[in-house]
């Protein structure tokens, strides 16, 4: 039994890595604009939560296929085999590119962001990348401008 637990608990740290620091406060600033929501609605705009270059940014809900993320991605990601966004209902994946590199890629919990799963598009613009919480809701939304 403790092989086993030692086994998925390898698995799962392998899967995930250490985050980067420009992870850490991504989740950081997105965790804390979400659980200190006092108005009924509040814009959470990605440009102004991180702080590197980036052009566009990709949010692929739970169950997205690594062919999916390649199709979307125009490149072959390189970290198709280690993504647990295929099999995990658990994680929404963002991939942040400039000038067509990936210059970050995080696994955001719903534990910290409520849910991007239900977004109709994938592909956000900086200045596009903008979402509505809704206080009684757990599914954010895009502002379409």
């Amino acid at each position: 039994m403790r092989c086993l637990f030692f086994l998925a608990v390898l698995m799962f740290s392998s899967c995930f890595g250490q985050e980067s620091n420009e992870e850490k406060l991504f989740h950081s600033k997105l965790k804390s604009i979400i659980s200190s929501q006092t108005e009924k609605e509040i814009v959470i705009d990605i440009a102004e939560i991180t702080d590197f270059d980036w052009d566009e940014l990709f949010i692929f809900r739970p169950y997205t296929s690594g062919n999916k993320i390649n199709e979307s991605l125009g490149i072959q990601w390189s970290d198709e085999a280690n993504t647990s966004v295929v099999g995990s209902e658990s994680y929404s994946l963002f991939i942040f590119m400039n000038k067509g590199k990936v210059v970050l890629e995080t696994f955001v919990p719903r534990s910290i962001s409520k849910d991007f799963g239900f977004l109709e598009q994938i592909k956000f613009s900086r200045n596009d990348a903008k979402f509505i919480s809704d206080k009684d809701n757990y599914v954010i939304n895009h502002i379409k401008l």
